[in-house]
C-alpha cells in the first residue's frame, strides 16, 4: 500500500499504461486495468476492501454511503477519493 494519498501520481500512471502497452494489451484496455487497480487501492487506503467492488463505483460517483469508517474520512482520505476520481476521468 502506498504511504500517500497519490497513490500513483499521474506520470508514474502514464509510465505504467506505456509498460503494459510492451507486454501487447492495448492503450485503453491498459488504463482501464490501472484505473481498476487504482479502485482496489483506494478502498485498501480507506479500510473497506472487505465491501463489494461496486464500493468504488459509489465512492467515485460521490454517492453518499452510510458506511462506518467512510462517516468521518480525514482530510487525506477525502484527497484520496479526489484524486482517484480525477485520475479515472482522464481520457474520458
Amino acid at each position: 500500500m502506498f504511504n500517500h494519498t497519490l497513490f500513483k501520481p499521474p506520470d508514474i500512471f502514464e509510465e505504467r499504461v506505456e509498460d503494459i502497452k510492451e507486454s501487447g494489451l492495448e492503450e485503453t484496455l491498459a488504463k482501464l486495468l490501472l484505473q481498476v487497480e487504482l479502485g482496489f487501492a483506494l478502498t485498501e487506503y480507506l479500510q473497506i476492501d472487505d465491501e463489494p467492488v461496486t464500493v468504488v463505483c459509489e465512492i467515485l460517483s460521490k454517492t453518499l454511503i452510510r458506511h462506518p469508517r467512510l462517516q468521518n474520512l480525514s482530510s487525506e482520505s477525502k484527497r484520496a477519493i479526489a484524486r482517484a476520481y480525477l485520475q479515472t476521468q482522464k481520457g474520458h
